[in-house]
């Protein structure tokens, strides 16, 4: 069921031909995804709703060497060899080394250690991260 919040804009999109009628939009994703092998997704929460829709012009590349590219290309790849090298680092040394933004680097180093490939030591400025050695995960493919 659709629930207009703010009638006045929703009226001013409708005479734009921004959208057409309320709550007719769910359906027409439906319909334009029916005879594909990958369907959108809807998740939902209290307050918020968002839809992840496959793109349909995306083509898996065959091409092997291609993907060993990408691979050895990863972020994820390149921290782990530059921890080799160094016994210790900081997350303000990846983000300045691969010139990453705070937030990426954040992402890419929490990411790391859930996978267990590094390890993190210390509280806030006094942060730093280190290899684990023994992780089966720590070998580039």
């Amino acid at each position: 069921m659709s629930v207009c919040r703010n009638p006045k804009l929703a009226n001013i999109f409708y005479r734009l031909e921004l959208i057409e009628a309320y709550g007719t939009g769910i359906q027409k994703i439906l319909d334009s995804y029916s005879e594909s092998e990958f369907k959108p997704q809807f998740v939902t929460t209290e307050n918020a709703f968002k839809i992840i829709l496959p793109n349909l012009n995306y083509q898996k590349k065959n091409n092997k060497v291609q993907e060993d590219i990408v691979v050895y290309d990863c972020p994820e790849n390149k921290i782990l060899e530059f921890a080799k090298t160094y016994t210790q680092f900081t997350r303000k040394d990846i983000q300045d080394t691969f010139n990453l933004s705070q937030t990426t680097c954040g992402r890419i180093l929490n990411r790391m250690k859930e996978e267990g490939q590094i390890s993190q030591h210390g509280k806030g400025k006094n942060t730093f991260y280190i290899l684990n050695k023994k992780s089966p995960s720590n070998h580039i493919k």
